[in-house]
């Protein structure tokens, strides 16, 4: 009878040991640079389009970067809500938190505007979050050099 229930004693004192907000985070990469950023996978929803402001349906999701400390200051965690177009792969940041700073930014529905849609720099936190949620919560494979740009990476020509 112990025996059954040590797995269960063991999976719940796991589960206590860590904070529920960080068992919803997934490490969808990180940067060249040791930032890491993550997605809250909790807080993806799709939403209806916004008659008047957004005409086309969009995803949220919060999504966290840890920026790594420097010699100026120490570790700090921005997180930000963004909303995405898959259809056209545009985003948008509606909300914005520094725990540094304190800064707080939110803007809902007169931020929720078709135009100010943009798309997202290739390998930003916004382009990875937007990976993520536009595959359906999938994580972003990161594209890899072929082998021929390898190749003309040290040099030497392609075959």
């Amino acid at each position: 009878m112990a025996m059954e229930r040590a797995p269960l004693w063991m999976m719940c004192a796991i589960g206590l040991g860590t904070p529920a907000h960080a068992q919803s985070l997934v490490n969808i990469a990180q940067a060249d640079n040791g930032d890491e950023l993550y997605v809250d996978r909790t807080t993806m929803r799709s939403v209806a389009p916004l008659p008047g402001y957004r005409a086309f349906p969009a995803i949220q999701i919060w999504s966290t970067n840890i920026v790594k400390p420097t010699r100026r200051s120490g570790q700090r965690t921005e997180r930000f809500l963004f909303s995405f177009n898959c259809a056209e792969r545009t985003s948008l940041i509606l909300s914005y938190q520094n725990n540094q700073t304190g800064i707080r930014l939110q803007d809902w529905k007169s931020a929720d505007l078709d135009f100010k849609y943009e798309p997202p720099r290739p390998g930003s936190l916004a382009d990875f979050s937007m990976m993520f949620a536009c595959s359906g919560g999938k994580l972003p494979i990161i594209p890899t050099k072929s082998e021929g740009e390898a190749e003309a990476d040290d040099g030497e020509a392609a075959p």
